[in-house]
This record gives C-alpha cells, structure tokens and sequence, in this order.
C-alpha cells in the first residue's frame, strides 16, 4: 500500500454551448469519421410496425407541408394567420415521441402509445395543412362562370406534373358531362370512375382524375370542373390483357407478374424475369427480432417460400380510358390474399403500382417482400437517407465498432426515405417507397450479380425482450409505390418518386373571399438550381425572418437565386439551429452534398 502522487486533469461541469467553442479553439487533432452507417434496427423501425411507420413517414410530409404555406399565409396576412408555433412544436413531439423502446416487457402497451403518437402528429399535420390551405385558396381570384374550382397546391421546390383525383357531388340536374378545365379554357383529359346518376339521368357523384401539368414550385393552380356538350373526344386506347403500349414503355403482363418493362426511349428492357417478374409479391421465413443487438440484420430463409407466379393467376382490366389503363392481379399466398393494381398512363414515364396484403393471418415470423428484378449486371445501387443519398458499397464508414463487427457497405436491408435505385452506364432505374425498408439481395440467391429492388413490407418478428410482445400485425395492409426510368445521372426518378410520396393537395370549391386578390396559378417560392432540394419554409424561432433549409444533391459547388412572389429585403446565412446569422448576397452558396439555412427578410 505505498502512497503515489496522482496529477488529474483539471475538471469542470459545463453546458454543450459552452464546451463547444473551447474545444473548437483549443482542439489540435479531431478524428473525422465520414460515411454511412446502415440502421441495423430497421425491421423494429419498418416491417415490425408498418401502421405506425407510415402514420410517421405521412406525417414526415405533412408537417412541412405546413410549415410552408401557413408561413406563407403569415406574411400574407399576419394578423388573421398568426403562425401556430405552439401546434407546431405539439405535432412536431408527437413526431418524435418514439424513441428506443419499441416492444418490450408489456410491449403492446408501448407500441400503442408509440403509434397513437405518430398518428396524431400525422392528424395535426393534416389539419395544420387544411388551415393553410383552406387561407390561401379564398384569397385566389377564380372565375366560377368556368364551373366548380379545383386549387392544387404543390409543396414540393420545383415545378411538377403529376396525376390528381378529385371526388366531386352534384345538385340534382347541375351536370351531364363532366370536363375539366384549365385557367385558360382549354380542356384537359379526364377520365371518370364510380358514378352516380339522380333519376333524372344527371351526375350525382363521380370519381375524376386528369393530369395536372406544371404546378408551381410551392405555388398552385387552378381547373375548373364544367358541365359542357362538347367535351373533347375520349379517345379510349385499345387494351390487352398481354401487353400495354404508351410513348415510352412497352409493358408485357403474363400469369403472376409483369414479364418486361421496355424503355423505348433508352432502347433497354428494365427487368430480368426468369425467376421472380416484376412487381411480384413473395412471402419467406423471417426469424428474428429486428433490434439490433446482435450486431448484424438477421436475414431471411427460404422455408415456405411462396409467390405470386407460382399460381398462375390471370390479369384483368379494371379501367381502360383516355387517361390511363389499370389492371389487376389477385391471388392468396401463403397466409394472405395479395391484390395489386398497376396503373399506366398514356402520356407519364411511370408505372404505378398500388398493393394490399388482405386477411393477413399474422403467422409468426413471415415476410412479404416486392420484386423488381433489374436487367443489369452489378449496377450501382443507391438509396436516399435525410438530406442526401448513399451508394451501396461506396459511402458508407467501414465498420460501426464494438459488436456491430459486419462490414457496413454489406448490411442489408437498409432504411430508405422515398426511393432506392440500380444505375449502369445509361440507365437509371428509380423504385419509390411508401415502407421504410428496401433491399437490392435476391433473398431466393438466384443470380448473385443482378439487383432485384425490393421493398421490404412487412415482418411479423418479435421483441428482443425475452418477455416480450409479437409483430404480429393481422388484418389488411395497404402500400403504393412508382417505377420509372431515365438516363444516368439524371434526378427526375428521385423527383418522381418523392412527388408519390408527397402529393398535391387538392382543394374542391373553396371559398372566395371578398379581397381575393391571388392570380388562379403562382409560385410563391422558387429557385433556379436543379440540383438543390428546399426542404423547409417556415417562420424563424427568433425573429420575424423566413427560414429556408436546402441541400445539394451533387458534387459540385451550386449557386442559388431565391424567387418569389414577396419581396425579400435582405439574406443572412445561418447554422441549422437558426443561429449565428451572417448577411450574405442574394445569389447563395450550397457546398458540395451540403445542408444550408438561410433566412429572409420578406415582406408582403
């Protein structure tokens, strides 16, 4: 027991905000770790709970939704639409009340309160939204002689055209013939579903969809909904059960599944089907609690493997029309009944795909999956994670440390956001996802160097807890996606994809206030850099500033010119806390894959 004189550093307790800057100015060395690493918790978070996982990925879109056109309505008219700070910052903890304890001892009894959660920031999303919306359409100067007004509102920072539906009722002998109308008087094609007639043989109600073509960059539009005799010809495109045709695509359907998707502008076919086709629902063994603290994602097996092919069943045309051909696939697999609508239209590169699981029994460890098997050998696979995107083998960090021993660049499935791709030397091919799992693994190891995307859409594993709850999940799930192609390099399948999972807003006969002043179609914001996303619009914490977040999609350095339908008075630049503000000169500055945050002085 001899004595030793023991020399221990200085010490004292202090905030982050103070620490920071000390260790900023004193630091010598600091390690830089740069990469990817894959949530090796994505079954919990994905397959394990889809209910709660797509009220949280709707809600993920609606919030900023939000965000952006009530502050919009704020400048506007800041005394009639004060900002709801106070909902926001309610729905936005709603948002992210989950946290690690997903399952568990008395698991159910979390996952419940996790999920009621989700979805009740999902549902203050919504109507946050609706009050935003609602503001801004009576303010729009609409001529009703041209018939009943449509408003859409585009969220999204760039130009879009995409399909809308609208559901539409009628007084007793109002309407005949329905067409829709642009802001200019000239008719759109339409095609109608689901109608309903009064005795006297007049519209009661209708389904109607059209294609709304460039809406504006966090802006809308306006059509009109007319009763006319001389609508434009419906000229209805001949349909087969074996093939579809359009402008780009020549699509080929045979028992279980899609056979090819040929792109004629690329001259490439997209899918390699000898061994699942494309579309294709199939159902494995899947063993495991999906949380991580085995090190790696515990894989799949084959053990009661099942598909839709194996069947045989035989598509149908529920629709043919002047706007778009669906057809529908249904069949029971094992432990659930699969339908699946594919819906083209004649004049959009995509291809629609809207699924549904029916009767699912719940049956311990199962998994369904979606297969599009790509026609590429070892192309490159990317995915897109928050504020950027990651390329499998490339960016990802090598390895997570401690047990999580797997090579990062080899953990699979990941966790997505809107889209995964394949990508050779011409093509690109983009996969949208409403789930938040996906994988490019052919699980059934047919074809070790072809990528076969899939959306992983549902699990029914179990906790880690060994007294844990199942992720049973029984009943009836839904899941839509698109699929697109376009030239490498190109981002307009990342653009197609994230507009699925963030549709226009539509907004029926709304009212028209007195002092409507707004033109029937404006972008409020907008900004002149393709390869830059907006993410965020919305009032500052700390001042009476607009505050826009932005991220650079590419390599290169990228300058951006803001427009807009306000006057901006004055930059700065700050960190994305909103602090440290700096003026900077209108044309902005976004660094290479950067994340920026800018504030506007805007006024109306």
């Amino acid at each position: 027991g001899a004595s030793k004189n023991v020399h221990l550093p200085n010490m004292e307790l202090m905030t982050v905000d103070e620490f920071m800057p000390l260790a900023e100015k004193n630091a010598t060395k600091v390690d830089t770790i740069m990469g990817e690493r894959p949530n090796v918790w994505v079954y919990i978070h994905g397959p394990g709970h889809h209910d709660a996982l797509t009220a949280s990925r709707e809600a993920s879109k609606l919030l900023p939704a939000a965000e952006k056109f009530l502050a919009i309505a704020n400048i506007i008219d800041p005394k009639k639409m004060q900002y709801p700070f106070k909902d926001f910052d309610e729905a936005w903890q709603a948002k992210i009340y989950p946290d690690h304890g997903w399952g568990g001892h008395d698991g159910d009894i979390t996952d419940n309160l996790f999920k009621e959660n989700l979805v009740k920031s999902r549902t203050m999303g919504q109507n946050l939204l609706n009050k935003g919306l609602d503001f801004l359409s009576a303010r729009i100067k609409k001529n009703e002689k041209l018939g009943i007004p449509v408003v859409l509102f585009n969220s999204l920072s760039w130009e879009r055209t995409d399909p809308v539906s609208v559901s539409l009722d009628f007084p007793k002998g109002s309407m005949q013939r329905v067409a829709v109308f642009t802001a200019d008087k000239k008719e759109v094609s339409s095609q109608s579903t689901n109608k309903t007639y009064y005795d006297d043989g007049s519209l009661k109600s209708v389904d109607l969809t059209f294609i709304a073509e460039s809406v504006p960059s966090v802006g809308y539009t306006t059509y009109y909904i007319s009763n006319t005799k001389n609508a434009i010809a419906s000229i209805t495109k001949k349909a087969s059960i074996s093939a579809y045709e359009n402008p780009f695509y020549k699509v080929t359907f045979e028992k279980g599944g899609i056979a090819q998707v040929h792109d004629k502008e690329l001259k490439k076919d997209l899918l390699e089907t000898d061994n699942l086709k494309g579309g294709e629902i199939f159902t494995l063994q899947s063993v495991g609690n999906g949380a991580g603290e085995f090190g790696d994602v515990q894989q799949v097996s084959m053990v009661d493997f099942d598909k839709m092919s194996r069947h045989d069943p035989e598509w149908v045309i529920l629709e043919n029309g002047p706007l778009y051909t669906k057809y529908r696939l249904e069949q029971e697999i094992r432990h659930a009944i699969v339908r699946q609508d594919v819906t083209i239209y004649h004049n959009l590169k995509r291809i629609y795909f809207n699924t549904e699981l029916r009767n699912w029994s719940g049956e311990l460890y199962r998994e369904f999956r979606t297969a599009f098997p790509i026609n590429m050998k070892n192309p490159e696979i990317a995915h897109e994670v928050p504020f950027g995107s990651v390329r499998v083998g490339k960016d990802e960090i090598k390895t997570a440390g401690e047990r999580y021993t797997p090579l990062c660049k080899d953990v699979h499935p990941r966790a997505i956001i809107d889209w995964i791709s394949a990508t050779d030397t011409e093509v690109s091919v983009t996969l949208s996802s409403s789930v938040a799992a996906a994988d490019w693994i052919d699980p059934t190891a047919h074809n070790a160097d072809k990528a076969v995307l899939q959306h992983i859409l549902l699990a029914s594993r179990t906790s880690c807890h060994w007294e844990g709850n199942e992720y049973s999940q029984a009943g009836n799930h839904d899941f839509h996606n698109v699929f697109t192609s376009n030239k490498a390099g190109s981002l307009e399948g990342q653009r197609i994809a994230k507009q699925e999972n963030e549709p226009i807003s539509v907004v029926v006969y709304p009212e028209t206030s007195t002092r409507s002043f707004l033109p029937e179609s404006l972008s409020f914001f907008s900004i002149d850099s393709d390869n830059v996303m907006i993410t965020t619009i919305k009032k500052a914490e700390d001042s009476e500033d607009i505050v826009a977040r932005m991220y650079n999609l590419k390599e290169g350095d990228e300058k951006v010119n803001v427009s807009s339908y306000f006057n901006i008075d004055s930059y700065k630049q700050t960190n994305i806390i909103e602090e440290n503000p700096i003026p900077v000169a209108p044309e902005l500055k976004v660094g290479k894959y950067a994340i920026e945050t800018f504030s506007f002085d805007v006024n109306k």
